[in-house]
Parts: structure tokens; C-alpha cells; sequence
């Protein structure tokens, strides 16, 4: 570029993000002339914001679940924030979210609009943010038949067949214990997927999920990107000054064409020369009812991986930290196992039953480090009214999961891992971690029963304990959990040791 055009570009940059910057200034003020002339009910109390930009910067970029927590012990459970003209209601109360977004579900199971990662990188089309609708439907009967309660059962044998091989992974170098998760969830939902086995750490389709995943949690981090409050930003071009969100956008976006597109296109072509193995994919293409319906299998299959994979690798890392942190908790699921199923073969999905401690610690899992802090953003599509207070159309609304999970009124001593709590509880005690009403996550019952046969194996062959040396201790002791649409718990050391030389046999 030469010298005498960089000015040139500056200045018609600067024409175009006052111009953008006016335009979203009279948005806002047309939308609070309207809202104030058609109130007749208060909005949710909430922090006082600034002129124009509102509560945009008392809304830090990381763990602001807990800043949430803290207005709500001033505000209530019903919170109400303004970021730059969008109005923003987050909810604290797990009372308040049922009877919002599951009893009145037919206005509130829409998505926001997210520019970033929705209409720049492309995620608008996966399961997760696609808008409430008939291709919304659509991909949630897709993914139904596979998901469900009942179907999922059938996919307990591929999940035992790779948990098993994690096993042996996990004895040759149980220091990698964070990878062997990372590829066992991986490996057993592209194989369910696109009937692709995973046979190397460096799979490439492995690689190509995690990225996209990482890039996703990355770009739906509420208040990251300013071109989520001022969508007009999203016609910058990338090699403009200050335009780097569009460089990644790009980038992002290219991945995941990627990522949709070559697994679902080899399937295709594994199916017209006869030789498929069995998967999502396949069984659906091979339907002759859903004839035309490729761009809704190719994005629904897509969404098997990304919509639970990063976050069932999350509750199972937790999951080893807690049993670590908590040795007597593990001392009673281990002497569970041995009671019920014995030493001599593993646990299996048909012990689950019998099992009550073991399930009581997956629901403690979610309970106590939830992976979804904030889950994901809901809209009202009509105005609605709760308890006196007013909630306008477009509101997008936050789940606030943490304080739900951490309620003590609740959970008595919510910072304990204590599974006991649920012992004897309703099998949806924290269902509400996968979400609420319509949109409630479709492959809960497949995470769960990864977490389930993950523990349960590995209690019935491993010790898993603190690691002995001081730092790596300490850096146990003191993990902290990640920001992003998916919490995970920073680097940390175990020591897994096999409980007996006997039960290396049943590898």
C-alpha cells in the first residue's frame, strides 16, 4: 500500500466507524423512545450503565458468571443489562429459567444474532445457534434417532470398544491422561458420525474437530469481539487497520467449510462404491424418506462432534481432579465397583443400575465445576412479562448455570464434591446443565453415559491420586478453569497407577 493511500484509508475508516457509531447511537435512542413510551411494567433491576455503550464494560471478559452471581445478591434472580442498545436479561435462578424457557418455550427458544461467530465464521447453520425454526426441528429429529434415550443405548458397545483402548493408552503413559481423554471422546463420535476410525494421536480429522471447536468457544465468548455490538463493523475489510476480527473470521470460517465438508463427502463416496462403513451419516443418506435432506444431515452430523465432544473432555477431566482431590469419594465408588461387578471383568453399561455411587458422582461432576458456565444465549421472540417485571422482544437471555449448580439453598456446600447428594435423587437432578426447553442439549444422554463408563473402568483398574512432587502438587491443588463457552480446568498432574498387576489381565 503506498503512503499517499494510507491516508486516504484511514480517513474513509474513520468516516465508516462514525458513521457505524451514529447509526447504532439512533438505534439505540429510537429503541429506548419506543420501549419507554410502550412500558407499563419496570425492566429487571440491573448495574447503572453509561450513556450509549450502557453495562458494555462492567461486564469483564472472563468468569463473568461470577460477576452475575454478584449483581444477583444485589439485583435478584432476574438481572437486566444494556450492551450498546441490546437488551440482556440474565437469569440466576433455576426456578426462573424452568418457568421461562421451558414453560414458555414457544417464545424463548430462539438464538441471539451473533455476528462473530455466527454469520462471519459460519455457525449460524450448526445445531447450536441455527434460529428457531423448521430446519431447527428438522435437525433435532435427525438427531433424535440416534440420541435419544433409548437409541443412545445403541451406541454403548462402540463406547465400551473405545473406552477400553483408552484403558490400555492410559497404562502405557498415564501421564498423557489429558490426551488419551481428548482422543476417546473424539474417536467415538467421529466413528458414530462418519463411521471413521481414529487409529493415531494425530488423526486428522481429530485435529481439524478441536480446532474448530477451540475457534468456536472462542468467537461466541460474549463481550469478546466489538462487531457483536456494532454489526456494521462486519463490512471492514480484513487488510483495513484494526480489521484483524475479520482476518480471523476468515481463517475460522475456512476450517470449518473444511471440517463440514470432507467427512461427510467421503462418506458419500464410500457409499457409492459400496463400501460405508456404519454411521450417522451413512444410515441417513441411505434413507430414501429423507431424500434432499443432505445440507440438514451434513450440518446435524457436523454437530455430533461439536456439540459434545470439547465438553464431555471437559467433564471427564474433572471428573479425574475431583476423584484425585477427594480420595474417600473414589474409595467408596471403588468399593461399589468390586461389590457389584467384581475383579475379574470391567463395568459395562448393564452394571449401570446396580451402580447408584457411580452415577451419583457423574451428576456430581457436572454439578461441581459445570463446563457450561453460562450456557448458551436464548431470545425472547415476544415481549413477555415475570413477576412484575418486563422483558422486551429481541432480550437475549443468559442462563447463568454456575449460580444455579452453586446454589447453596440448594446444594449445601456447593465448593464440595460430595455425590452422595444425589443418591436417591430423580434421574434429572442436574439436567438443567444441558440446557432448558426446546433447546436443551440433544446429546445429553450420550455424554453422560461417556462420563459413566469413563469413570467406572478406570475406578475398577486405576488409583488415581496427587502427584507426590510439591509443585506439581500444588499446581493440582490450585487449578483454575478456563473462560470461554466451555470451561476447562488448566493444566494439571495426576498420578494413575494400576491397582492391582491381576487386574491388567482384563485388557
Amino acid at each position: 500500500m503506498s503512503d499517499q493511500a494510507e491516508p486516504v484509508f484511514s480517513s474513509w475508516l474513520s468516516r465508516l466507524i462514525t458513521a457505524a457509531l451514529i447509526i447504532n447511537i439512533l438505534y439505540t435512542f429510537v429503541a429506548w423512545s419506543r420501549d419507554r413510551n410502550a412500558r407499563h411494567l419496570p425492566l429487571p433491576p440491573g448495574p447503572v450503565g453509561k450513556p450509549i455503550i450502557g453495562n458494555l464494560l462492567q461486564v469483564p471478559r472472563e468468569r463473568e458468571w461470577l460477576t452475575f452471581i454478584e449483581w444477583g445478591k444485589q439485583f435478584g434472580p432476574l438481572i437486566y443489562l444494556n450492551l450498546f442498545g441490546q437488551s440482556i436479561v440474565v437469569i440466576n435462578s433455576r426456578a426462573v429459567a424452568t418457568g421461562l424457557l421451558d414453560k414458555r418455550s414457544a417464545i424463548y427458544s430462539d438464538r441471539p444474532k451473533l455476528t462473530m461467530v455466527g454469520e462471519l465464521v459460519g455457525w449460524e447453520r450448526g445445531v447450536t445457534l441455527i434460529e428457531s425454526g423448521l430446519r431447527h426441528k428438522n435437525y433435532r429429529k435427525l438427531l433424535h434417532n440416534t440420541l435419544s434415550q433409548t437409541a443412545s443405548k445403541d451406541l454403548w458397545p462402540l463406547q465400551e470398544s473405545e473406552n477400553k483402548k483408552f484403558l490400555k493408552r492410559l497404562l502405557e503413559t498415564p501421564q498423557n491422561f489429558r490426551s488419551h481423554i481428548r482422543r476417546t471422546v473424539g474417536a467415538s463420535i467421529i466413528r458414530l458420525a462418519y463411521g471413521h476410525e481414529v487409529v493415531s494421536d494425530d488423526d486428522r480429522y481429530i485435529k481439524m474437530a478441536e480446532d474448530a471447536q477451540s475457534n468456536f468457544s472462542v468467537a461466541a465468548t460474549p463481550n469478546a469481539f466489538w462487531v457483536d455490538f456494532i454489526p456494521w463493523l462486519k463490512y471492514i475489510p480484513e487488510w483495513v487497520p484494526g480489521a484483524g476480527f475479520q482476518r480471523k473470521a476468515r481463517r475460522w470460517r475456512e476450517e470449518l467449510q473444511v471440517l463440514t465438508n470432507e467427512p461427510f463427502e467421503n462418506v458419500k463416496s464410500q457409499i457409492a462404491q459400496g463400501n460405508a462403513s456404519p454411521s450417522y451419516v451413512s444410515r441417513h443418506l441411505e434413507d430414501p424418506q429423507l431424500k434432499g435432506q443432505e445440507e440438514d444431515i451434513k450440518w446435524s452430523a457436523l454437530s455430533l462432534y461439536t456439540g459434545g465432544a470439547d465438553s464431555t473432555v471437559a467433564a471427564i477431566l474433572t471428573a479425574f481432579l475431583a476423584l484425585a482431590l477427594n480420595p474417600e469419594a473414589q474409595a467408596r465408588a471403588q468399593a461399589e465397583i468390586d461389590s457389584v461387578v467384581g475383579r475379574d471383568r470391567l463395568p459395562s453399561f448393564s452394571d449401570r443400575g446396580n451402580l447408584p455411587f457411580i452415577t451419583a458422582c457423574v451428576k456430581e461432576t457436572f454439578r461441581w465445576k459445570p463446563v457450561l458456565p453460562i450456557g448458551v444465549a436464548h431470545r425472547v421472540t415476544k415481549e413477555d412479562d415475570y413477576n412484575g417485571y418486563r422483558i422486551p422482544e429481541n432480550t437475549t437471555i443468559i442462563t447463568n448455570l454456575w449460580a444455579m449448580l452453586q446454589d447453596p439453598s440448594i446444594y449445601p456446600e456447593p465448593e464440595t464434591f460430595r455425590p452422595e447428594r444425589f443418591l436417591g435423587t430423580p434421574a434429572d437432578a442436574v439436567s438443567h446443565h444441558f440446557g432448558f426447553g426446546r433447546r436443551i442439549c440433544p446429546g445429553m444422554w450420550n455424554a453422560e453415559a461417556s462420563v459413566f463408563i469413563s469413570i467406572a473402568t478406570v475406578l475398577a483398574i486405576f488409583d488415581i491420586r496427587l502427584p507426590e512432587d510439591k509443585v506439581s502438587r500444588e499446581r493440582t491443588l490450585n487449578v483454575e478453569y478456563t473462560t470461554g463457552m466451555i470451561s476447562h480446568p488448566g493444566p494439571f498432574d495426576l498420578k494413575i497407577t494400576p491397582r492391582s498387576m491381576a487386574n491388567l489381565d482384563l485388557l
